[in-house]
């Protein structure tokens, strides 16, 4: 085959699904409504088999709030961590392009200054602060439960502290960068044509498909609405990016078609999309689902250890040395806490047909071993843990039966399977569970959060 330049840009467009990270606000959303249920759950259907706690009331709002709180910095982090990935993936698209403009002896001395101009404005240098930020609202949340005595003046510094400092970082970006991302990206493939139509091709520019509203509109509804209309610019968050990630990748087809020679016109559609992106399949359904449940379940077992150490609990585990049981509850506590949070950033990533993501899922459902071994064979019957116990048979089956379902389904196994590549077997599926890569003939530069966090310090 000719080599006709465009190889770097076809395996660019190959791996976007890899970079481009489609987000369910609707899924995503729904998780913050997991500490309701688990307050309205525990304060009014369990407890009144267990009036005699005498602090329960205060607990479960902590816990309530606190994990609400941490809900929402997850899928804010969630959302910058995203912005970031795809940033990088749009700076290798430009340069290639640039390159290929050069290659067919194009003037692209304006695209160089465009690409260097958005490359610096399209740093995320808040990654590793919000990832400290979300290290440290655990081990709050956790010494709020730990201290009972803690004045609440402290308890609401401690929980608010990281919470509105990673909005204070991360919101301006995941409100405004769409917007301003595309606006720049519509220029840069007007000049591109530009460049590329003395030299005999022609291309199509990126069409805009996000709706632009100024800053006095945006307060005049705000007034309005009596500040409702926030919850309006919050959906635009997953909206925005979804709908620009989604035309971008029909825009590519096109422009690749034309790069090569081909004579495709661009069919604008700005209430769909050029074409349908790929189609979630059912079952990953059936998986989501039990992602809630688990995140309710870490919750009970939060308020299980918690009533324990606030009530003074002893003896509520086959550890004889009282100060050990007190270490190792406070260890569990933030196991859980941990494993909830992961757990989430599962349930966040389960959309986007990152192979990575299959992957947390899968160790996600493995790592929830933990609460139902540890009921088993740790705690007695005397822990307030067992207020909250599931059938420990049920839920090994279902870990169990999830995780078949996520590595013998073949439409999960196609939906995670990069485009242009071919299905690994099952034993491969497997092995990548545990370690090493599924495709090894592809870098990870573009699939760790620590390569996202190096860039965005350059």
């Amino acid at each position: 085959m000719t080599d006709d330049g465009l190889d770097a840009f076809r395996k660019n467009l190959k791996r976007r699904y890899d970079r481009d990270h489609i987000i369910s606000p609707s899924l995503t959303l729904l998780l913050v409504l997991i500490p309701v249920f688990f307050y309205i759950i525990l304060k009014y259907v369990l407890f009144g088999r267990y009036y005699e706690l005498v602090y329960e009331s205060r607990i479960l709002e902590s816990i309530a709030l606190m994990i609400t709180l941490l809900i929402y910095m997850a899928i804010v982090f969630s959302l910058y961590s995203r912005l970031a990935s795809h940033a990088k993936r749009d700076m290798e698209w430009r340069e290639i392009l640039i390159g290929f403009a050069e290659s067919r002896g194009a003037d692209t001395a304006r695209l160089r200054e465009m690409h260097e101009d958005i490359t610096d404005r399209d740093r995320f240098p808040m990654l590793i602060p919000i990832n400290l930020l979300l290290g440290l609202m655990v081990v709050f949340s956790a010494l709020v439960i730990i201290i009972d005595d803690l004045d609440w003046a402290i308890i609401v510094l401690m929980i608010l502290f990281p919470t509105v400092e990673v909005f204070k970082m991360a919101m301006p970006a995941n409100l405004l960068y769409p917007r301003r991302h595309e606006k720049e990206q519509i220029e840069f493939t007007r000049a591109l044509k530009e460049a590329l139509e003395p030299v005999g091709i022609n291309i199509s520019e990126m069409p805009g498909v996000i709706r632009a509203r100024t800053r006095a509109e945006t307060i005049r509804l705000l007034v309005c609405t009596l500040g409702l209309y926030i919850f309006y610019l919050l959906w635009r968050m997953f909206v925005d990016m979804n709908r620009h990630i989604r035309y971008q990748h029909s825009y590519e087809r096109v422009l690749l078609a034309q790069l090569e020679g081909r004579d495709v016109e661009l069919r604008t559609d700005t209430k769909g999309g050029f074409v349908r992106f790929r189609k979630k399949p059912t079952e990953l359904i059936i998986a989501e689902l039990f992602l809630m449940a688990v995140c309710l379940m870490y919750l009970m077992r939060i308020a299980g250890v918690a009533l324990d150490l606030v009530n003074d609990r002893t003896n509520v585990t086959i550890i004889k040395d009282l100060g050990l049981e007190q270490f190792y509850q406070g260890g569990m506590l933030l196991a859980y806490l941990l494993l909830m949070l992961l757990a989430i950033f599962a349930m966040i990533g389960i959309e986007s047909g990152r192979v990575l993501s299959w992957r947390k899922v899968i160790r996600s459902c493995i790592l929830f071993l933990i609460p139902i071994l540890s009921s088993m064979f740790i705690y007695n019957i005397s822990s307030y843990t067992h207020m909250f116990d599931y059938n420990p048979y049920i839920s090994l089956a279902a870990v169990y039966g999830i995780t078949l379902l996520m590595v013998l389904s073949i439409p999960i196994r196609r939906y995670y399977t990069p485009v242009g590549k071919q299905m690994p077997d099952v034993k491969e599926w497997v092995r990548f569970v545990f370690v090493g890569k599924l495709f090894p003939d592809e870098d990870d530069e573009d699939k760790s959060l620590l390569h996202r966090v190096i860039y965005s310090l350059k």
